[in-house]
This record gives C-alpha cells, sequence and structure tokens, in this order.
C-alpha cells in the first residue's frame, strides 16, 4: 500500500514537471506551428505511457489486496482452529479423569464436532495460488490439524480413556493445537504487516 503511494504521488509530481515544463517552453519559444505540434506530441506520449502504466498499477494493487484479504481469512480460521483444538483436546484429556462423562458427553451432547466439518470446508476453501510460501505452509499444516481433529470427534463416541492408541491421539492433538498456535502468531504478523512475505 505504501508503495503504490508512493509511486502515485511521483506520477504526480513528473506529470506536473513535465506540464510545468512544457508551459515554459512553449512560452519561450514563438508560437507556430512547430512548437504546437512538438507540445501535442510529447503529451500525447505521456497519455499513452500513462494509459499503459495505469492498468498495471491496478492490477498490482487489486492483487495486494486480494493476498492481504485471503491472509486475514487465514489468521481468523487459525486463531478459530486454535481455540477449538485446545477445547478438543481437555476434552480428550479430562476424559482420563472422569471417564468421559464430564467431559467428553457434554461436548458431544453441545455438538461441538459438528463445528469441524465447515472448518475443514472453510480451509478447503482457500486457493494456495492466493498465498505466498508461509501461509502455503500454514494452511497444510492447519489442514493436517483439522483432519485430525475430525478423526478424533468420529471416534468420541467409543473413545477408550486408557487406551494406548487414545493416549497417543491426546498427545497428538495437543501437537496440533501448538502447531495452531505458531501458524495463528505467524499469520498474524503477515496480515497486520509487520513481516514480508
Amino acid at each position: 500500500m505504501r508503495l503504490a503511494t508512493i509511486w502515485v504521488i511521483w506520477a504526480f509530481l513528473s506529470m506536473g514537471a513535465l506540464g510545468w515544463g512544457l508551459l515554459v517552453i512553449a512560452t519561450v519559444v514563438k508560437p507556430g506551428g512547430d512548437t504546437v505540434g512538438w507540445v501535442q506530441a510529447i503529451g500525447s506520449i505521456v497519455a499513452v505511457i500513462g494509459a499503459g502504466a495505469f492498468p498495471y498499477f491496478h492490477e498490482s494493487h487489486r492483487e495486494r489486496r486480494q493476498q492481504a484479504r485471503t491472509r486475514r481469512l487465514l489468521h481468523m480460521l487459525a486463531q478459530r482452529q486454535e481455540s477449538e483444538l485446545l477445547k478438543l483436546w481437555k476434552v480428550v484429556h479430562d476424559s482420563v479423569h472422569d471417564f468421559g462423562a464430564e467431559s467428553i458427553g457434554p461436548y458431544l451432547e453441545k455438538r461441538e464436532q459438528l463445528r469441524w466439518p465447515s472448518h475443514v470446508a472453510a480451509l478447503d476453501s482457500i486457493t494456495i495460488s492466493d498465498l505466498d510460501p508461509f501461509c502455503v505452509m500454514a494452511l497444510g499444516d492447519l489442514k493436517v490439524g483439522a483432519a485430525f481433529a475430525v478423526l478424533i470427534c468420529d471416534r468420541l463416541n467409543d473413545w477408550n480413556v486408557i487406551g494406548d492408541q487414545e493416549i497417543v491421539d491426546a498427545r497428538t492433538l495437543f501437537d496440533h493445537y501448538q502447531v495452531a498456535q505458531v501458524v495463528t502468531e505467524g499469520v498474524g504478523h503477515l496480515a497486520a504487516g509487520d513481516w514480508d512475505s
């Protein structure tokens, strides 16, 4: 945004200087057919250059806006995933102590697991062509974490609170939560413009 503003300011200053230069030349040189022709030719060249440069700057500005919008969306989804993964991890972690009666039961009764399919669909709707390399990597990490959370939610009805696989899955779920934290922070810095892509 700042770079585009600087270019626009320089373009206006250049046009002003060129116009002033043409005015000075026109007042110094006696008006005649040749002077008017040269002024018109220079003005036409400037108009053609301006007409060619405007679409380029407009398109690059539009692409930067689209990329910033996608970064903000990715940041919002990363924040949501971070909070939902923490909630799901607490449910699974606490189920060891209460055998799921006060952790898994209320989670399923509130239908909290239904948040994941729409979240996965939102992640799938982001096209990687709109993202820089860090955000592509972050999107991949979020998709893996969300897919794992969906698998855990599908197994909650038959969750064995002291099973070996369940203990490993609980640790893996916490790892995905930590990855979501890192992604939230990193994409947040990118969305705020703190880091260059």
